[in-house]
């Protein structure tokens, strides 16, 4: 029960914390949300103070309860002016309101109760409280917080109280607001600790997600070149992978028959059926057009040879798309390399042997080692 309170007081708290910041521009939202995390702290600390001013020398200490309870709904109102957008007033009334009742309490109860404290703390807040537009008044406001406390401490009229105070209020008090300025700037760091880890996460996916767009192709969610390309330099560094060239036969006529809405989804499809059939560790771009290019670690030729056979296989059906049908099939060149090097010799036997296969009449898979003296035929345009 006390855990499923905490959370519900949490959710609260985090609720009224949040007004106004939905609807404000991006930069000013981090401000709203600490301005709104001070005032609704500054009222939660300072509730029981009033109790504690009542109590004092009643009656004579009503008319500083009452003040004070003025001040905490000050607080609650700033924070509702600050979601209908009114952020200068609730700034204004924020800040101003309690300057003026701490001073208010430290002549009437005099300086050793430490509502200077509260002054310079208030005024401190400048850059929590104000928007980067409003940092000169927020400066201005700070530095007379500071003055007047500065002041009423070395002026001897608030050396003595103004009420006749049981002995035991002055330490009370001067405990009790010696506390609340160090767990208030404990929980306003907290609160910035929390923000700052949240932005950092949010940053980090934010990057990843970037990162992501950038080596992924859109249309078949495989790597694009640059993608895929920390996989050629491992590769080329290993100097043991096999690498394939796959490409979509006459994939124009399929273009043009079934509409190039309809190839973009044959396309996603085919990538789909690479995946699925290749081996998990193989690394699969799209390299342009209707062109990938599969790279597999640790792999000799007859086991690559396997590996896209069953692709080729894979892919060899009818696909539909709006009712029209149209066969497809996947040529692929594949090569066997087993010395660290450049890839571009691999790149350029892996095309050959997919000319070979096209030239075969296409819908099959040719392979080679790179160490076997092969002359590469000049591709044929339009194959």
């Amino acid at each position: 029960m006390v855990a499923h309170a905490v959370m519900r007081a949490g959710e609260w708290f985090s609720r009224v914390s949040n007004t106004g910041v939905a609807t404000a521009p991006s930069g000013q939202a981090r401000v709203i949300q600490g301005a709104n995390h001070v005032f609704l702290l500054s009222a939660l600390m300072q509730t029981p103070v009033a109790v504690l001013i009542a109590v004092a020398a009643w009656p004579q200490t009503l008319a500083p309860a009452i003040s004070h309870v003025a001040m905490v709904t000050t607080w609650l109102v700033a924070i509702f002016v600050t979601g209908r957008g009114l952020h200068a007033l609730a700034n204004t009334l924020g800040v101003v309101v309690p300057l003026i009742q701490f001073a208010y309490l430290a002549i009437l109860f005099s300086s050793d109760a430490r509502f200077e404290l509260q002054m310079v703390l208030v005024g401190g807040l400048v850059y929590i409280v104000f928007l980067p537009g409003r940092w000169r008044w927020g400066l201005l406001t700070s530095g007379l917080g500071v003055l007047a406390a500065s002041i009423l401490v070395m002026v001897p009229a608030t050396d003595v109280p103004r009420v006749d105070l049981p002995g035991w209020w002055i330490p009370a008090v001067a405990t009790y607001n010696l506390v609340l300025v160090a767990a208030f700037l404990f929980l306003v760091g907290l609160f910035n600790h929390g923000y700052f880890q949240h932005e950092r996460r949010r940053n980090a996916l934010l990057l990843q997600e970037a990162h992501s767009l950038a080596v992924t192709d859109m249309l078949t969610g495989l790597y694009n070149r640059r993608g895929i390309e920390p996989e050629l330099q491992s590769a080329q560094v290993t100097g043991d992978y096999a690498l394939a060239i796959v490409d979509v036969d006459r994939f124009k006529v399929v273009n043009d028959r079934l509409g190039h809405q309809a190839g973009d989804e044959v396309l996603g499809d085919v990538a789909r059926l690479l995946r699925d059939s290749l081996p998990a560790h193989a690394a699969i771009a799209r390299w342009g057009g209707e062109e990938f290019l599969v790279i597999i670690l640790a792999a000799g030729l007859p086991g690559a040879l396997s590996a896209l056979e069953r692709a080729r296989a894979a892919v060899d059906h009818d696909f539909t798309v709006d009712g029209q049908t149209e066969h497809v099939t996947i040529s692929a060149g594949v090569v066997r390399v087993d010395r660290p090097g450049s890839v571009d010799a691999a790149l350029r036997l892996a095309d050959a042997q997919l000319y070979e296969a096209k030239r075969e009449g296409r819908n099959t898979v040719r392979g080679v080692a790179l160490k076997e003296p092969v002359v590469a035929p000049a591709p044929t345009p339009g194959v």
